[in-house]
């Protein structure tokens, strides 16, 4: 009695963790993204919590007013001249990967000397980059969304996601629900 209770622990203990790296394999084939819908600012400084700013020549805030979902937005303000807002994800792959970035964009009066866009960097192995980036209007609109396909060529040691980056020079333009997505890889 002692061998097959055992024997049951045993397979139910194989079992579970078969069960557990399906499950580790889900949760890397998930959202990638931190507050991508620009709701936590923990720290009160308007600049909500997981982004970092570069060429700040423009206002980025966090903007509860308007928003597509949940209660808030991010809101960038054009004072004549480029700004990048972006997240750093510290993942890793193999050429093959493929994600799906998407992003909601509204804009009032927006006025820019170049394309306004968001996207991902993949930082390939070699040292090596590329961009997949999509172009956000300018001039005023409701909500627009907008979704790429992003598939690693090579080898990758991290991901950058680009919320927002552009020559803004008037205007607002407001970004929600910023997301990458890792694509299932099929199990065999």
């Amino acid at each position: 009695m002692k061998h097959t209770s055992r024997l049951i622990i045993i397979l139910a203990l194989l079992l579970l963790g078969g069960r557990l790296t399906q499950v580790a394999t889900a949760a890397h084939a998930g959202e990638l993204v931190h507050n991508g819908s620009f709701e936590a600012d923990a720290n009160g400084d308007g600049l909500p919590d997981e982004w970092s700013v570069s060429q700040i020549m423009g206002l980025i805030r966090q903007d509860c007013q308007l928003a597509l979902s949940g209660s808030c937005s991010l809101v960038v303000f054009g004072v004549g001249g480029p700004v990048t807002i972006y997240q750093s994800v510290p993942q890793g792959g193999q050429a093959g990967d493929t994600y799906t970035f998407s992003l909601w964009s509204a804009a009032r009066q927006a006025a820019a000397t170049g394309p306004l866009q968001a996207g991902v960097r993949i930082q390939y192995r070699d040292g090596s980059a590329a961009y997949f980036m999509t172009r956000l209007n300018a001039g005023s609109h409701g909500w627009q969304s907008r979704t790429i396909q992003v598939v690693a060529a090579a080898d990758y040691n991290s991901l950058t996601v680009y919320a927002f980056t552009g020559p803004l020079l008037t205007g607002q333009v407001y970004v929600d629900n910023v997301q990458l997505t890792a694509e299932a890889s099929p199990s065999y």
